[in-house]
């Protein structure tokens, strides 16, 4: 069973094909404060993910793919991550390191700050990724990978191929 696409990553608007997530899941913000859906690592997304998992084991499906969406950026070609305050808190930056980082994502640098950054983006993903695995163990799950990868999107390949899918 393929999921995925989340969020409004096409630019549609027609709500003939319904891309946002449900309304009460928290948005992700970009590098710019600017708001969009996406892949959201906020309660209560990663329970009710799980618990999409557990009823699709019920069905009979034993293979889940997620999408290549299935990222923390709006677009493969963004660094990605949610700036949100929250994420910022749990950073540990403080107001010039934050701006640093920021400008550092706009202007696409790989500086120490952004390298750190997407690293603890990538825990993060890593463990929403294992826990929709250990969610069900009738039920594996893999995720389609871009050509040319998505850490700087907050996929954590490396961490990746250590799973079982």
């Amino acid at each position: 069973m393929p999921l995925g696409h989340p969020g409004e990553s096409l630019g549609l608007t027609d709500t003939a094909y319904p891309l946002s997530p449900p309304t009460h899941w928290r948005l992700a913000e970009d590098h710019l404060a600017r708001h969009f859906c996406g892949t959201s690592l906020h309660a209560p997304a990663t329970a009710e993910n799980i618990a999409a998992i557990r009823a699709l084991a019920e069905l009979g499906f034993r293979e889940v793919l997620l999408d290549d969406d299935c990222r923390l950026a709006r677009s493969p070609g963004e660094i990605g991550g949610c700036f949100c305050a929250e994420h910022r808190a749990a950073s540990g930056l403080d107001g010039a390191d934050w701006e640093r980082l920021r400008a550092d994502v706009a202007a696409r640098r790989a500086t120490p700050l952004v390298r750190a950054w997407l690293e603890r983006q990538q825990a993060e993903m890593s463990g929403f990724l294992a826990a929709l695995d250990a969610a069900d163990a009738r039920v594996r799950v893999g995720l389609c990978v871009m050509e040319l990868g998505d850490e700087k999107a907050g996929v954590p390949l490396a961490a990746l191929s250590s799973r079982r899918v």
